[in-house]
């Protein structure tokens, strides 16, 4: 049983000032991991980029980029379970060693998880003999008491049991500590978003509330000054994330999977395709 947390609204919710900032902030900045940039957080800004599309505009593509013309793809990370290595700081180890440019994806963003991967994980089998057993999106910490996963929390990747169409902060916050993380730990020159960065205003982004469109300009904010930082002065960073409205298009690099573009591209823009059957 999901229990909804109430009705939202995005209009009341921004005009009240408790947008994502204020969010973070408020629950955030007291962690010992916090978020150290006013692009996710508020409070100083180290860095030439503000959280508004505006002041995005000014980004410029890398000369690398215009360059690139094939990368290697890989997906995951997992430290703390299976291989438990750091398959993503191994990855960044190997690629600068041989004069390569380094990037990561990220998967598990709002909207995919509770569009797609999350309706799943609340069901349990219709037939068999774990008819009836709860899917992993109702477990928590506790369960895990003597088991192979055992100290670490479901509700981290999963948030808490709601709705698919309620907004969930706490696992927006733990998706932004981890995407910062990611930014902060490896020095890349590419972050890959695995959804889109549509818009629908009374529907929220992407048809969630707290979805990348709503996101994005505070990862890319945080994610351009990081990277203006370590290279001094010089921005040598690609944000790419699919579907992107045309007024925004030159403050990132837009990705075509399995597909292209329906006409000529005004700014650079990137394909990729899987080797199997993925798709």
């Amino acid at each position: 049983m999901i229990a909804r947390i109430g009705a939202f609204g995005r209009r009341r919710f921004v005009a009240s000032g408790m947008g994502l900032l204020s969010l973070a902030a408020n629950r955030a900045l007291g962690q010992h991991n916090g978020y150290s940039d006013g692009s996710l957080a508020g409070g100083p800004i180290a860095g030439p980029f503000r959280h508004c599309w505006e002041s995005l505009k000014a980004y410029r593509y890398p000369d690398w980029f215009h360059d690139a013309k094939f990368g290697i793809w890989a997906c995951w990370n997992c430290v703390k379970a299976g291989p438990k290595k750091d398959i993503v700081g191994t990855w960044g180890k190997i690629a600068r060693a041989h004069g390569l440019k380094f990037g990561i994806t990220v998967h598990g963003t709002p909207g995919r998880v509770w569009r797609e991967f999350m309706p799943v994980r609340y069901r349990s089998d219709a037939t068999g003999p774990l008819q009836g057993i709860s899917y992993d999106g109702v477990l928590t910490k506790a369960d895990g008491k003597g088991k192979w996963w055992d100290g670490m929390d479901p509700q981290q990747l999963n948030g808490p049991p709601h709705g698919k169409d309620d907004p969930c902060p706490e696992f927006v916050e733990n998706f932004l500590l981890r995407v910062q993380d990611l930014i902060d730990k490896y020095n890349r020159d590419l972050l890959y978003f695995d959804d889109n960065c549509d818009w629908d205003f009374d529907r929220g982004g992407g048809g969630v509330w707290l979805g990348m469109p709503e996101l994005t300009p505070h990862i890319m904010a945080y994610y351009y000054n990081a990277n203006f930082r370590r290279n001094a002065g010089k921005l040598d960073a690609v944000f790419n994330i699919k579907n992107v409205p045309a007024a925004v298009l030159s403050t990132l690099v837009r990705d075509f999977e399995m597909s292209q573009a329906a006409a000529i591209e005004p700014n650079p823009f990137q394909t990729d395709a899987c080797i199997g059957s993925w798709h």
